[in-house]
């Protein structure tokens, strides 16, 4: 059987990644063991959230299916040291095509890809990711307080999938911020409808309903500590902050993905994924300028200072 192959454009950013998606079939869950060549000729630049996205999916394909995956030493990628920096060769455990010898430190900059399994874990990270990102005090809280809901959401509804996390701060007159949670679980369409009793319907639905308020998280829960119970501000806050700050939300499960570039809100058909991504890209002057105005108790609710 012939590989499948993957190929990386030469930009695969925010935007790209809905395109990206409906070319490349990421899962090839119709074809399980089939093995993987990825295709890295005159590639150039990739961000966190598509990072994540590959890298869940091969590592699962890889662990669960033995699936071969041909990284063909990245010939012809004209920054193969990002990959290396954020640890996709690792998670793979594939040799890196980077010189032994370079070291990068991710204080000020990124968050590498990360496997999480627990609260505890979520937690520690959330509390390096000031560091880590060298984000400004005054939206600190903030970042931190949307990262931890979405790292929370994986946790509480992937059960022992596979969970990654990586995001980085991009520098500059228009700073912005890139978090990316992606995980192999059951989606969002199964873990809404598979415990409600009011709710239905397709992946495109599930992506409708799980951003609307009371309807993501675990609020009915009472049993617990507050963590636990999800007593945040789950996808819907996450949602509403990109809309009011001119940010970016993607959200896939199955083969629909939700993205969202300020007000305008699009769905795509992709090819099919199991598990759920979720990119989230912040502006750092518009999330200011919103934070600044939310009042006193309103600032203290969405970013409580533990």
């Amino acid at each position: 059987m012939s590989p499948q192959n993957i190929v990386l454009p030469k930009s695969l950013n925010f935007e790209a990644f809905g395109s990206f998606l409906q070319e490349n079939n990421l899962w090839n869950i119709g074809e399980p063991h089939q093995s993987i060549m990825l295709e890295t000729r005159g590639h150039d630049w990739i961000e966190p959230t598509p990072l994540a996205a590959l890298t869940v999916a091969f590592c699962e394909q890889k662990n669960k299916c033995q699936v071969e995956i041909a990284l063909n030493d990245f010939k012809g990628a004209k920054h193969p040291s990002y990959f290396e920096r954020m640890g996709f060769f690792d998670l793979l455990n594939q040799p890196s095509p980077v010189s032994p010898g370079i070291h990068h430190d991710p204080s000020g900059r990124f968050i590498p890809l990360k496997v999480f399994d627990s609260l505890e874990e979520v937690d520690d990270l959330k509390k390096q990711s000031e560091a880590l990102l060298g984000i400004d005090r005054f939206i600190a809280p903030f970042v931190n307080r949307a990262l931890e809901e979405a790292m929370r959401n994986a946790v509480q509804h992937a059960g022992t999938s596979l969970r990654v996390v990586a995001a980085q701060r991009y520098p500059g007159p228009q700073a912005r911020i890139q978090l990316a949670i992606v995980d192999s679980g059951m989606g969002i369409r199964a873990s809404l409808f598979n415990k409600s009793n009011f709710a239905v319907g397709d992946a495109k639905r599930a992506l409708i309903l799980s951003v609307q308020p009371g309807v993501s998280g675990k609020r009915g829960q009472t049993t617990g500590n507050s963590f636990q119970q999800n007593e945040g501000f789950g996808l819907h806050f996450l949602n509403r902050i990109v809309y009011e700050t001119f940010g970016k939300f993607a959200l896939a499960t199955e083969n629909y993905l939700r993205f969202q570039d300020g007000i305008h809100t699009k769905f795509l058909k992709i090819k099919p994924i199991k598990g759920t991504i979720l990119g989230i890209e912040l502006f750092e002057d518009y999330l200011e300028d919103y934070l600044s105005d939310l009042s006193f108790y309103e600032f203290n609710h969405y970013c409580p200072v533990n």
